[in-house]
């Protein structure tokens, strides 16, 4: 492991060794599934997601859905993760987009199955309720169905 992070450190590229991988993963997944998701659902830059209280409060409900899982799977998040997700998302520049966003925006397939469609699909196995994650995955769901399928879709538009 030294050997890596010796190598990574010659390169000039930021890197640390963890001793709870799972706790980094989860703590990261929990940011990238609240941002990803509310900024993708409301089409919206992160600034706005957070200038807005409704989505600000949305946004804390995914990324405390995620901690809840992490939890009962047995991960050791530390006390304050949301919080911390919080400042971080603060951080960024207003006008940042996911890649979830631009790739919404140039009609390409999102990342929504690895995303907050893995939430879903573990919370249900450990009967975790997670309705943020739900909305956010049925939606964008069915946009990719519509990007995937657009004949299928304009003939569902079409039978109004």
């Amino acid at each position: 492991m030294d050997r890596i992070l010796d190598l990574f450190q010659k390169a000039e590229i930021e890197a640390e060794v963890s001793s709870n991988i799972q706790q980094v993963l989860w703590s990261k997944f929990l940011f990238i599934c609240g941002v990803h998701g509310v900024s993708t659902l409301s089409r919206s830059t992160l600034g706005l997601v957070l200038a807005c209280p409704e989505t600000r409060e949305i946004l804390t409900g995914v990324m405390r859905e995620v901690e809840a899982l992490a939890r009962k799977r047995g991960v050791g998040l530390p006390e304050g993760v949301v919080e911390g997700a919080m400042d971080l998302a603060q951080s960024y520049n207003k006008r940042f987009k996911p890649s979830m966003l631009r790739d919404l925006e140039w009609r390409r397939k999102t990342e929504i199955e690895a995303l907050n469609g893995m939430v879903v699909r573990m919370a249900r196995e450990l009967g975790v309720p997670t309705p943020y994650n739900e909305v956010i995955y049925a939606v964008m769901r069915l946009e990719n169905k519509k990007i995937e399928n657009p004949v299928w879709a304009g003939q569902l538009a079409a039978d109004d």
